[in-house]
């Protein structure tokens, strides 16, 4: 009946002859805690504590056995309260902590157990589609406290709490923009944080997109072609092009096959939910053979399977030579014919030359032209383009020839006659 209110009380001891000893004051009324356990793996910890008789000469102290207590500094003091913190250092294994109140009164001890922490054994669901719908997830394991949350990557989730062995939090649709292996934790209501249970972001099948493009082209061309999306995708799409060259019948490489920005890979973006024209040129090059286009795709970093999607091939067939510019210069007894053009066998076998003028004994001649076109090939890796220089010396008046006409033959055939007037 002396213990009903909270405070604290004198006491004194009277002998039998009637002598009294000093005071001694006694608290009345357990001290008590705001957080009634802790977990391994929480931050700093404020704890306020609650009882009477508090003053400047009251200790706190913190046991995890089998670790000798800690003083705990103060932060504020009143007659009946006290406020500590437990630093998060001395909360990284699971104990049987006490909180050790030290006053006037004597020491009180309080049960503060530090509990495991906690630990996702399990997902309701392990994957979610790329771009797809919000939906709710529930973590299922230990030592889920009141006030936990569960945090999906670097994102905390609205969780509602079920119980210490189970939390559900919504997803929301945002968050499944990038596909990819997001790690799922439960960080409980004073910082300590689960393991990491991977949900992975699947991204769906491309369907219906395909490049269109000639399947035949001449040599020295621009070919125009596109890549057309027959379906939207459901996320942000990288698409990337990327040319080959093989050369017919063992040709060599030609540098001048690529896109029209200088390079053989092409790179476009096809945002989500969008069906994207996309259209490009490419230069065929100078030489017979086939090119390649290889299409692929990504989302968010992740490579993007497009089903009945392959590469398309452009065949450059043999041709005749091709020429492009002739030119005749005269010298002192001589004249120079030199020719520019193309040939996509990379070889030549004669030059026929026509020749115009005033009473000239001869209007025509061919010459072989292997040798020549055979240092050529051995010497140039530019494709199939070239620089012919004939050099014809002229018994007689060397301005009596007007103009030359040029014709080349490969193993395919003749080429077009160009001309040029002698300068």
């Amino acid at each position: 009946a002396l213990l009903t209110q909270s405070g604290s009380v004198t006491l004194t001891v009277l002998t039998p002859d009637g002598v009294r000893s000093g005071p001694f004051m006694l608290p009345v009324g357990a001290v008590t805690i705001n957080v009634p356990n802790l977990s391994a793996g929480d931050g700093n910890v404020n704890i306020i504590l609650t009882g009477s008789g508090f003053g400047p000469n009251t200790q706190v102290q913190f046991s995890c056995p089998p670790a000798a207590p800690v003083t705990l500094a103060l932060i504020a003091v009143t007659p009946t309260s006290l406020t500590a913190i437990i630093p998060g250092s001395l909360l990284t294994q699971p104990c049987a902590g006490q909180i050790i109140v030290t006053g006037p009164g004597g020491p009180s001890t309080i049960a503060v157990p530090v509990l495991a922490a906690p630990r996702i054994s399990g997902l309701s669901q392990s994957t979610a589609p790329a771009g797809g719908a919000s939906f709710t997830i529930t973590v299922t394991g230990t030592g889920f406290e009141g006030g936990s949350a569960i945090r999906f990557g670097n994102t905390l989730l609205v969780t509602g709490f079920v119980n210490g062995t189970s939390l559900s939090g919504a997803v929301s649709a945002a968050l499944l923009a990038i596909p990819g292996a997001v790690n799922i934790t439960v960080v409980g209501p004073r910082g300590s944080t689960s393991n990491a249970v991977p949900l992975t972001v699947t991204l769906p099948a491309l369907t219906g997109v395909g490049v269109i493009i000639p399947a035949t082209s001449a040599s020295n061309t621009d070919l125009t072609g596109t890549v057309n999306f027959g379906a939207a995708f459901p996320a942000d799409l990288a698409g990337t092009l990327v040319l080959t060259f093989r050369g017919d019948g063992g040709l060599p490489d030609d540098p001048a096959i690529q896109f029209s920005n200088g390079s053989r890979t092409l790179t476009f973006t096809a945002p989500a939910n969008t069906r994207p024209t996309v259209n490009f040129t490419l230069k065929a090059g100078t030489l017979a053979g086939v090119i390649t286009i290889t299409p692929q795709f990504t989302s968010g970093g992740a490579a993007v399977v497009a089903t009945g999607l392959s590469p398309v091939t452009i065949t450059i067939a043999r041709t005749a030579p091709v020429l492009t510019a002739v030119s005749c210069t005269r010298g002192a007894g001589s004249f120079n014919v030199i020719t520019d053009g193309f040939t996509n066998t990379r070889q030549a076998s004669q030059a026929v030359f026509t020749f115009t003028g005033d009473n000239l004994t001869t209007s025509s001649l061919t010459v072989d032209a292997t040798a020549p076109f055979t240092t050529f090939t051995t010497g140039s890796t530019t494709g199939g383009t070239f620089r012919y220089t004939q050099i014809f010396n002229v018994q007689g008046n060397v301005s009596a020839v007007q103009s030359v006409g040029v014709r080349l033959t490969n193993s395919v055939g003749q080429s077009a006659e160009r001309s040029a007037i002698c300068q």
